[in-house]
């Protein structure tokens, strides 16, 4: 396996609005590509570690909630109690997962799309889609929002990648915005650069953010990213069982194989 090289420029751009805010430690590791000489894959990696600090809304952690709503719905629901909701519908089945799913959750005040995905106990996790498509501002607000959700109700948010920070440190917003204009609006220039050298991938750009107080009857989770091949900007929040596995991306950055 080649030796791991320095970022190149484009990258190093991705980082630049941080650096007045707070040290970042950027590590860029750039697997060679390998061609499987019997197949036609051919196969791509790519790891991108980052240290940054951990982030938090509030100086004193409070007593976790009881309860985090989304929506009138609780997980272990039923599939027909979920779709009785009719103020909330209507709702369609998705067959690739089995979920259902309807464009019209109410969501803080704003009609959003929610997927159900069930198991034998019954509502197994919700995924609200707080943002989906191509405006990378409305993603970063997006995004903002939800952070502002666990600084008020969950007692703030830390994030994958980590931010080491002073212990008294406490975070603003506007030092927030910055994190989501850094993360997401660089996400198009780091694609560009990596696909310039490997036209024929696919790159999914991806990072974890969690409260830093769990309700007491629930896990919430939220993912923030960019993935290349629709141009596509997400921002998804997971509300999943207490016992749920965690939830954490692999990998801030991947690469693979473009369909």
């Amino acid at each position: 396996m080649d030796q791991p090289r320095d970022a190149p420029d484009w990258l190093n751009l991705w980082g630049g609005t941080l650096r007045g805010a707070f040290t970042m430690k950027w590590l860029f590791q750039l697997v060679a590509l390998k061609r499987d000489r019997s197949a036609k894959a051919l196969l791509f990696a790519c790891v991108l570690s980052m240290s940054f600090v951990a982030m938090s809304a509030h100086a004193n952690e409070p007593a976790a909630p009881k309860s985090f709503p989304i929506g009138p719905w609780t997980l272990g629901m039923s599939r027909d109690q979920v779709r009785a909701i009719a103020d909330q519908g209507p709702y369609v089945d998705v067959p690739v997962t089995g979920a259902l799913e309807t464009s019209s959750a109410d969501f803080h005040g704003a009609k959003t799309k929610v997927s159900f995905v069930f198991d034998d106990a019954g509502l197994q996790y919700m995924q609200v889609f707080a943002y989906e498509g191509h405006d990378v501002e409305e993603a970063q607000n997006a995004a903002f929002r939800v952070y502002r959700l666990f600084a008020d109700e969950l007692g703030g948010a830390t994030m994958n990648p980590d931010v080491p920070r002073d212990q008294d440190q406490v975070f603003t917003d506007d030092m927030m915005r910055v994190v989501f204009a850094s993360l997401l609006g660089r996400a198009r220039i780091a694609a560009g650069g990596i696909l310039d050298e490997m036209p024929d991938a696919r790159l999914l750009m991806h990072f974890d953010m969690a409260p830093t107080s769990q309700p007491a009857d629930s896990r919430m989770h939220a993912q923030i990213g960019y993935e290349s091949a629709k141009d596509t900007y997400f921002v998804l929040l997971f509300k999943d069982r207490v016992d749920a596995p965690p939830r954490r991306v692999k990998a801030n950055v991947e690469v693979s194989k473009a369909e």
